[in-house]
């Protein structure tokens, strides 16, 4: 009886962690990933009581549930306090807060009291107090997201049938600038791949992004629409996995596949996520808050090139996107984000394969971005032809998802100057046989509600709108051309007066 009481202790104890977590921080709730962090939790609990139960052994003392429940406490709420402690002034280090901690747990050793009737009593009571303070918060802060919160839906796309239409790939090349705002900032001629782009079958167009962050512009650009607000909930991964694109897709049995060259987001509703994140990237916030703080960073040189190498990300990403193949026409959508031309910046060796570049060797910072920028125009050329061989009756739609970004921290000259290249995104598409597009359209929000005019003329082209995303804020701009907002003008990425 007295062993079950304990195990009902740790187990309400350690559900407080996972609870209290996904209370604080909201837009991450989904059931699969609540379950992936109740195993998370219960595992590592289980190595914690097996490991104080041995040290209880060896010292000779009888267990103690006191003990074994401080010692819980300890290692979940590490990370807490140590966020807790840091700030401008000051910067707590993990070999002052392990030791501290360290202690606090020996002195438990020590001084717990003997577990009785009343502690054990004592202890539930404030285990239940903690559970329901935890959904407290869960339920004061959950805010029932539907379909239509941060979207104004219209009937545009209700009851689309899209038989015998097109499959489809979107490539996304992030940050990848139009050919005439590269030329204006870096002088670099990107001609040559317009035009081997041209051989193969593809029609560059002149277009502009919504938004200057992929954050709001994939999930505008998937749902068709322009968004009506933002806030702290705004989850990229949720709106682009029940976009508007992707529910007009699946009631038409389309096959769902992400290509993750990004490395952030899992797309719950898709068929196949493919170059996905681990489960310790997947879940690094919640090891922020845990004793796996410091034991990840001291283990981090056996385990980087596991857990995440961006340069191993990005080759993944090309090897899936050349294996993309459609010879018996299934109806399929393939989004394909690759974290590239945006920094970090890579190079190829004399044998082709990629590694980091360190910006201490890049002679100025263009270096870096026209670098990236060749390595994505060989790869894509490389692929193109065999993606095109592959997936007859297919629109592939080659467009980054805002053009590129200046950093406050990198001197370009005229970086001012420049910030409305940031909505000179790259877009060329490929067309099959006997279709064409109805409209030319002139900004990303539009190009899927053009590509489906082909099934029915209802669907209208909404005026092209250009948005200015500053924190959780998005502000509309009055006159693009000049880059102000009203008598405002935007300075980095927010407003001065």
């Amino acid at each position: 009886m007295k062993k079950l009481q304990n195990i009902i202790l740790y187990s309400i104890l350690l559900l407080h962690f996972p609870v209290f977590y996904t209370s604080n921080n909201i837009s991450e709730l989904s059931m699969p990933s609540f379950i992936e962090l109740l195993g998370i939790t219960f595992v590592i609990g289980f190595i914690i009581i097996i490991t104080i139960s041995i040290i209880l052994r060896v010292i000779k003392k009888p267990i103690n549930p006191i003990i074994v429940l401080i010692g819980i406490f300890l290692f979940f709420s590490y990370g807490i306090f140590y966020q807790g402690l840091i700030n401008e002034e000051s910067h707590v280090r993990h070999i002052v807060l392990l030791p501290i901690f360290a202690m606090v747990f020996l002195v438990a050793l020590k001084y717990s009291p003997k577990s009785t009737k009343k502690t054990t009593q004592i202890i539930f009571s404030i285990l239940i107090i903690l559970m329901v303070s935890d959904l407290f918060t869960f339920f004061s802060e959950y805010e029932y997201e539907s379909a239509g919160e941060y979207w104004n839906f219209s009937e545009d796309f209700n009851n689309m049938e899209l038989e015998n239409f097109p499959s489809i790939i979107w490539i996304i090349p992030d940050e990848y600038p139009s050919y005439d705002s590269l030329q204006l900032m870096t002088s670099y001629d990107n001609s040559n791949f317009i035009n081997n782009l041209t051989d193969i079958g593809f029609e560059i167009k002149d277009m502009r992004s919504n938004y200057d962050f992929s954050a709001y512009s994939i999930p505008s650009t998937m749902n068709m629409n322009y968004i009506t607000k933002t806030d702290k909930h705004f989850d990229v991964g949720k709106e682009i996995s029940n976009s508007r694109l992707v529910e007009l897709l699946q009631s038409n049995n389309y096959e769902l596949t992400h290509i993750n060259g990004f490395g952030e987001f899992h797309l719950d509703n898709f068929d196949n996520n493919l170059c996905d994140d681990n489960i310790i990237l997947r879940n690094a916030r919640y090891f922020d808050t845990n004793m796996m703080l410091p034991i990840l960073i001291i283990t981090q040189p056996l385990y980087v090139n596991i857990v995440y190498d961006h340069v191993r990300n990005v080759e993944c990403y090309f090897e899936e996107l050349i294996q993309v193949e459609n010879i018996n026409s299934k109806q399929k959508f393939v989004l394909a984000h690759v974290l590239l031309p945006h920094r970090p910046h890579l190079i190829e060796d004399e044998g082709g394969s990629l590694e980091r570049r360190g910006n201490d060797h890049l002679r100025n910072p263009e270096e870096g971005l026209i670098g990236n920028i060749e390595i994505v125009n060989q790869k894509l050329i490389e692929s193109l032809p065999i993606i095109i061989e592959n997936n007859p009756n297919t629109i592939i739609l080659i467009m980054s998802d805002h053009g590129f970004r200046y950093d406050q921290d990198v001197d370009f000259q005229k970086a001012t100057e420049f910030q409305k290249f940031r909505y000179d995104n790259f877009v060329a598409i490929y067309l099959p046989n006997n279709f064409e597009l109805e409209n030319n359209v002139n900004s990303n929000v539009n190009i899927f509600r053009s590509i489906f005019q082909h099934a029915s003329e209802n669907i209208p082209i909404l005026e092209d709108r250009f948005f200015h995303v500053c924190y959780t804020e998005i502000k509309e701009f009055y006159d693009f051309e000049n880059y102000t907002l009203g008598s405002k003008k935007l300075i980095d990425n927010c407003l001065i007066n």
